[in-house]
């Protein structure tokens, strides 16, 4: 016997693990539902901010009026992107095992720019609400009785961005980390 021969045979003797197709559908519904439901959430996300504009149109200034309606045009495209991104996992289907690697492959870098896209929300959110106030405050449009609590409150969405940016951070690095070991993998796989 030779050197080939016995690699092959002690290749063959390895023990192979079953793979669990069922749990692999089962995963692969579960994360369907999970982007379609942050799909939704990043739909709904923006009424909030609509009904605040629509409700509250009559009590701003014009400026501010234009600044909220400019943050909103700014907005849309961004969850417009965001769907987008979302897309390969919401709606994707996987037949075979090297569809299924690659679509996640393509999911988790989409999910790195999603994470990085949330990161760079976390300090530019609270920069353009300082600057809304900043300027309300420069035009005399906000009462002194209202300095403390838009104070306080841009002080704790800042404690809260912070961690936001941090958690962001971390996905971002996760998600660009398995995407390229996903990708790894399939060139292993295919050489």
């Amino acid at each position: 016997m030779n050197s080939n021969e016995e690699l092959s045979e002690l290749w063959q003797s390895q023990p192979v693990s079953d793979v669990d197709i069922a749990q692999i559908k089962q995963d692969f519904r579960g994360q369907v539902i999970k982007q379609r439901c942050y799909m939704l959430l990043d739909v709904l996300g923006m009424l909030p901010a609509i009904l605040l504009v629509w409700l509250g149109w009559a009590s701003f200034s014009p400026l501010a009026a234009g600044m909220l309606v400019g943050l909103g045009m700014v907005l849309l495209p961004v969850v417009g992107y965001l769907l987008w991104l979302r897309r390969i996992a919401a709606f994707g289907s996987a037949s075979t095992t090297t569809e299924y690697l690659h679509q996640l492959t393509r999911q988790m870098q989409n999910n790195a720019r999603i994470a990085w896209l949330t990161r760079h929300s976390a300090w530019l959110t609270p920069l353009f609400i300082a600057v809304f106030y900043l300027v309300m405050f420069v035009r005399g449009e906000m009462t002194p009785d209202r300095y403390p609590v838009v104070a306080g409150a841009l002080l704790g969405m800042c404690c809260l961005m912070a961690v936001f940016y941090r958690w962001a951070l971390l996905r971002e690095r996760r998600f660009t980390r398995l995407a390229k070991q996903l990708a790894a993998q399939q060139r292993n796989s295919v050489s």
